[in-house]
């Protein structure tokens, strides 16, 4: 197992959803600082609308409008509240003879609706990666592995995370999905760019550019479309009718209409659509698969069209999408969650691949150094008498040592008289050649 094997194993081993992991505690109360954003459009043209006028539209703060089929209500209501709506309730009493008639009416509320009620209370049953590898994927939403929102069992799957942490070691070429509540569907994203952010290194995942694209550009969309009997309805790029996921006849899109048809966009005056500002995006510490900060901007809107059921309502209202409000939600983990991030897996990796590169090379180092000491003792190695290799004696030449009289080891007798006998001739005689 090399080093790489060994880091991958350690990583998944900790993001396991476990209480023997050590960031059991972090993953259980994760803080997050959390933002939503609600930007009203005042239709400021009600009276020419219903003359068959283009509208017009402005964003604004939490105000209210009022006029005939605009209805006001506050912002608490409209938004999370619910308001009872009289028209949708006496229109809803034909819903049952229409149908037995085989016309097709949309699934609504009778009683009351919000625009965000699938978002206000939420019990997700997901996967721990322990046997799976599969980190945070949701197995069930609400007790349900599956919806019945959609016209087709692919678009009905829970599938995803709840869009805050994904399975580790996340490359650029994965597509990550995310399930969203309160759309009733799972959104694919890709990568789009990498960045540091307050010293972690994210990777920056968006929604596919065809995440809402018509089924006529996107076949795995087809799903979606909630007319599969008139698809020529559904060939709109950008929107989503989620009547049947809210119980209201709204529709989902990006804010100002980014990246929608250029139909619908025209057909509506005072929207200038921003890439910077109306964009959704996810940042995500690779390492961990750890969500530090995201943005989800979308947009409701209301289909407009003439009442077969009332003639005297909107006889020459023109068939719109007009933009009710846009909302944005803006999501970071705190300081000391982006300090676990750090300590636990940006700086040991990039540490310990430092490390590892320095023992290689102190590795080659003593190698190196070990092979010069070798060669230099094997030459010091073999003994040479520095008089006699420099100076060749006749075999005649007997330099004797008679005796050494020194201490004796049996006894204390000492004798200072030493007698060295040498052919001093010859030795002279080699000093004199050289």
């Amino acid at each position: 197992m090399d080093f790489d094997e060994i880091m991958d194993n350690r990583i998944k081993s900790e993001m396991i959803i476990s209480k023997d992991s050590s960031l059991y505690d972090e993953w259980l109360n994760k803080k997050t600082t959390e933002t939503t954003k609600f930007y009203v459009f005042e239709v400021e043209n009600p009276v020419e609308i219903l003359n068959g006028m283009k509208p017009k539209v402005k964003e604004v703060g939490p105000f209210v409008f009022r006029s005939n089929v605009f209805v006001s209500k506050s912002i608490r209501e409209i938004l999370f509240g619910g308001t009872n709506d009289s028209q949708i309730r006496q229109i809803s009493q034909y819903f049952p003879t229409l149908s037995r008639s085989g016309v097709t009416t949309p699934k609504l509320l009778p009683q009351k609706f919000a625009l965000f009620a699938n978002n206000t209370e939420n019990k997700f049953e997901v996967l721990t990666g322990h046997k799976t590898g599969l980190y945070s994927r949701i197995l069930k939403w609400n007790d349900k592995s599956s919806l019945s929102v959609w016209t087709g069992r692919s678009c009905n799957l829970v599938n995803g995370t709840n869009g805050f942490q994904f399975s580790p070691l996340i490359q650029r070429d994965d597509r990550l999905f995310e399930y969203s509540t309160d759309i009733c569907r799972s959104i694919e994203m890709s990568y789009e760019s990498q960045e540091d952010i307050d010293g972690i290194p994210i990777y920056r995942f968006s929604p596919v550019d065809n995440a809402f694209y018509s089924p006529k550009h996107n076949k795995d969309n087809t799903c979606y479309c909630l007319s599969p009997k008139t698809p020529e309805k559904c060939n709109f790029i950008g929107i989503l009718d989620l009547s049947s996921c809210t119980g209201a006849p709204l529709i989902l899109s990006n804010p100002h209409f980014r990246r929608t048809s250029e139909v619908i966009t025209k057909s509506i005056d005072g929207l200038s659509p921003e890439e910077r500002l109306h964009h959704t995006f996810i940042e995500v510490e690779p390492i961990s698969g750890l969500v530090t900060y995201r943005a989800r901007r979308y947009q409701l809107n209301v289909h407009t069209k003439k009442c077969p059921l009332n003639q005297n309502v909107g006889k020459t209202l023109k068939e719109a999408i007009i933009p009710l409000v846009w909302f944005e939600e803006l999501a970071e983990v705190d300081d000391n969650s982006k300090d676990t991030i750090k300590y636990v897996f940006v700086y040991p990796i990039k540490y310990e691949e430092v490390v590892a590169f320095g023992l290689i090379i102190l590795g080659g180092v003593l190698l190196i150094t070990s092979l010069c000491c070798c060669c230099c003792c094997g030459g010091k190695n073999k003994k040479v008498d520095p008089i006699s290799s420099q100076h060749s004696y006749p075999l005649d030449s007997k330099p004797i040592v008679n005796t050494i009289n020194g201490p004796s080891l049996n006894g204390p007798t000492l004798s200072h008289s030493t007698t060295i006998s040498h052919n001093y001739d010859q030795i002279f005689k080699g000093i004199e050649n050289q």
